[in-house]
């Protein structure tokens, strides 16, 4: 985890210290790493789950939608209020702007029009119930012999 630290030896760093500083592999590192939510996926015998950790999302950040048996999960986050900053000048800013796209692909046993969701503390959970689906009887076909 990144610290913030205060080095009172040298109230002059030089230009080269600075650069070092920018290219610290630490900074690089936090600084690069994408927003990739965890994700979850249970089943039981009534229905598959997907969980989401999306910590300081809303329901409104997200767009679920199904089509063709493929579940698309699209979640966009914009953090920068600048109204809100007025007074506040930033020294790093690592979250202000968050995009997020996964995809499934459904069983055939999903009953699509009875898929839900909820978000609950930071966590969107997509139940996903299952449709019995008869097996198909194979039929015994007579051939008529001419």
């Amino acid at each position: 985890m990144p610290t913030i630290s205060k080095n009172n030896q040298n109230l002059f760093p030089s230009f080269f210290n600075e650069l070092n500083n920018l290219f610290n592999d630490q900074w690089l590192s936090t600084s690069m790493q994408h927003s990739i939510p965890a994700i979850n996926v249970s089943e039981d015998a009534k229905e598959y789950k997907i969980e989401i950790a999306a910590p300081s999302t809303t329901k409104e950040d997200f767009n679920l939608s199904v089509n063709n048996g493929i579940l698309s999960i699209k979640m966009e986050k914009k953090c920068d209020n600048k109204e809100e900053h007025k007074d506040k000048k930033y020294i790093r800013k690592e979250f202000n702007y968050c995009k997020f796209e996964q995809s499934f692909t459904l069983p055939e046993n999903i009953d699509e029009n009875s898929i839900d969701a909820e978000m609950t503390n930071g966590v969107l959970c997509i139940n996903l119930p299952k449709r019995n689906i008869e097996p198909e009887k194979p039929e015994t076909k007579v051939i008529e012999i001419k």
